[in-house]
């Protein structure tokens, strides 16, 4: 026989063995509740789930002993079913001396005698583990889309600023609110490439700046990601190894367990990373080699004055500056590429989190993605740089004197970000006295333009000096290019043969931009060499033109990067060229002045994405003219030239 001992106030209202049982079942959660919304039945499992005693909840309401949130939620369901609504169903997290909890109760109306609900009964179960389960999916599917873009956005970051900017932005869209990147050898700014100690060919030596934190030098050295859930009291601000994007406020879940450190072992010196002077990095010594013994400080002797010992430092304050949300746990993670350190990415977020395995599995695959990012921006660093380099030997550093010409030149390579392209342009003084005037852009970028204009550009002056006519030359290269390049390369050139007694110049194009002519008296006009021709590698039959130029007028010829940029198309920036050059007599200006003035005008506001490639001649009555000089890496300075009324001739001259 079952003891009659029923959880109520009365106990006889019930008074059947099967009530009790159901009672004292610790797997069996009910309550019931009566119109006034009190706890009038409660089982030993509904008590267990809300972490009180039945006789705490008999008699009361479920917002006088149940947790704010819940307890207000509880009565409001129950109140939807007491009115004879269709059963209700809540859910809701539950905290209490057993952790949080996740419900799920639905209450439905017990009818009286008049038929008339008189209670509430609510049957509940507890869901903690199926939320969890849900939440664990949405969480692994939030990281692998943000893996995914992660993944996309670097692969886009092709120089350091790049980078710097896109783990900046992917710091802030997992919820930190201050996101360092430390790279070893140098500034981030500069990435520069680190000494090959000569013990190793080969082998890249690094070291650990000075002045970096001894945890964040730990991280480095032993490749082990190190989290910290505890408010972080040191934070300088000044901190010349750091990249910081931002601050916004963290929105960080629930606290979750934490789980021990997990490390990331890679190929290391046999004593870790040396550290550099303060003055920056140096290259350490070879490994295997001791460190060269410090002077120990002289003994003090009496009756001799002692030199004042040097007090240290303070330590710079480290608090949060006002306004800016205090960092509580924050995660320091090793970079690693190639097997070899790189530095280390820093994140800092405003709230308390313990980081468990998921998080700490993606933080890893991130810093993985931003080492990649890194070692990839010193790849592109260095080929652009060779690529310039290569560009630079082949370029005309000084143009040719001619009596009655005046010659000059802008070249400005693509912005940092972009890579090198094959712009080039070249000046030289034919056996017959005339001038040859080129300006030319080989299809591609990088290395390969680089290599292919140094080839285009010799083959155009061997062709010149043998016959100078534009067809003839342009002909000549378009057998070179189908017997020696790939059916791929493709290359556009401008190129003219000017008469400095006559003012006459030959013109021929293969698929370049017009050349531009401002005359004497202010007014500019784009022309063409004649119809529309393909590049060189695609031959066909290649034409000339003629056009005459009066003492003072300019020809300027251009690559596609003066006019056409990222967010201007190609008809708008030569309409916007002419606008640019017209207004102002050109015999007023030198013409570099003018050059400097075209080139300022013409990428104010815009994103220099290209190579900038500008060259001009003037004819000239003032005699010998000296040729063009180098020109600085930055536009010249000056304000551009007034409006005017532009005029435009494209077609009206002769062809041969």
């Amino acid at each position: 026989m079952v003891r009659d001992t029923l959880h109520s106030r009365d106990s006889g209202d019930l008074g059947t063995v099967l009530a009790a049982a159901l009672l004292d079942h610790p797997e069996v959660a009910f309550a019931a509740l009566d119109d006034r919304l009190r706890y009038t039945r409660v089982s030993r499992g509904y008590a267990a789930l809300v972490d009180l005693p039945v006789a705490g909840l008999l008699g009361r309401r479920p917002s006088q002993v149940l947790p704010a949130p819940y307890g207000r939620r509880v009565e409001q369901a129950a109140r939807r079913a007491l009115d004879g609504r269709a059963s209700s169903v809540e859910e809701a997290m539950l905290a209490g001396p057993s952790g949080g909890r996740r419900l799920r109760c639905t209450w439905r109306p017990v009818p009286g005698t008049d038929g008339r609900p008189c209670a509430v009964l609510g049957v509940a179960r507890e869901t903690t583990e199926e939320h969890r389960a849900r939440q664990l999916l949405r969480e692994g599917q939030w990281r692998t889309a943000r893996l995914q873009a992660m993944t996309d956005q670097l692969a886009g970051a092709l120089a350091a600023s790049d980078v710097a900017r896109t783990v900046g932005a992917l710091g802030r869209s997992i919820g930190a609110h201050r996101t360092e990147l430390h790279l070893l050898d140098g500034r981030l700014q500069r990435f520069p490439w680190p000494d090959l100690p000569a013990a190793e060919p080969g082998r890249v030596r690094r070291v650990v700046p000075e002045d970096w934190s001894e945890v964040l030098a730990a991280t480095v050295r032993d490749g082990r990601a190190r989290y910290f859930p505890d408010e972080l009291p040191a934070l300088p601000d000044a901190d010349p190894w750091a990249a910081r994007v931002g601050a916004v406020p963290s929105r960080l879940g629930p606290p979750r367990p934490a789980l021990d450190g997990h490390a990331r072992p890679y190929p290391a010196e046999p004593d870790g990373l040396p550290r550099s002077s303060a003055a920056g990095p140096q290259a350490g010594p070879p490994p295997g080699a001791t460190e060269p013994e410090r002077p120990q400080p002289e003994k003090p002797q009496p009756g001799k004055p002692q030199p004042e010992k040097p007090q240290p430092e303070k330590p710079q304050s480290e608090k949060p500056q006002p306004g800016s949300p205090r960092a509580q746990s924050w995660a320091v993670l090793p970079l690693v590429a190639s097997g070899a350190p790189l530095g280390g990415l820093r994140l800092l977020f405003g709230g308390e989190r313990l980081f468990d395995a998921d998080d700490r599995a993606f933080l890893d695959a991130l810093a993985g993605q931003c080492a990649l990012a890194i070692e990839r921006s010193w790849l592109y660093e260095r080929e652009r740089e060779a690529a310039l380099s290569l560009q630079r030997s082949l370029l005309p550093r000084r143009l040719p004197a001619v009596h009655g010409v005046e010659v000059g030149y802008r070249y400005l390579p693509g912005a940092p970000g972009t890579e090198v392209g094959g712009d080039w342009y070249d000046c030289f003084q034919l056996p017959d006295g005339r001038v040859a005037l080129v300006v030319g852009d080989v299809i591609g970028k990088g290395l390969t333009a680089a290599a292919g204009m140094g080839r285009v550009r010799s083959a155009l002056r061997a062709l010149a000096f043998t016959d100078p006519e534009p067809a003839a030359v342009l002909a000549g290269l378009d057998r070179l290019f189908t017997a020696t390049e790939d059916d791929e390369s493709l290359t556009t050139v401008l190129y003219g043969v000017l008469d400095p007694a006559t003012g006459d110049l030959a013109i021929g194009d293969a698929g370049h931009l017009p050349a531009l002519v401002v005359s004497a008296d202010g007014s500019a006009k784009l022309v063409d060499a004649g119809p529309a021709a393909t590049p060189l590698g695609i031959p066909e039959p290649r034409t000339q033109g003629t056009v005459r130029l009066d003492p003072g007028d300019i020809l300027v010829a251009f690559s596609d990067g003066l006019v056409e940029t990222r967010t201007r198309g190609l008809q708008h920036g030569l309409d916007r060229l002419l606008e640019v050059a017209a207004g102002r007599p050109a015999a007023d200006d030198a013409l570099q002045v003018l050059l400097g003035r075209v080139v300022d005008g013409m990428l104010v506001g815009q994103e220099r994405n290209d190579d900038v490639t500008v060259l001009g001649v003037r004819i000239t009555d003032a005699g010998a003219v000296p040729g063009g000089s180098a020109a600085g890496p930055d536009p010249g300075s000056g304000s551009g030239w007034g409006s005017a009324s532009v005029t435009r001739a494209t077609k009206g001259m002769r062809n041969t």
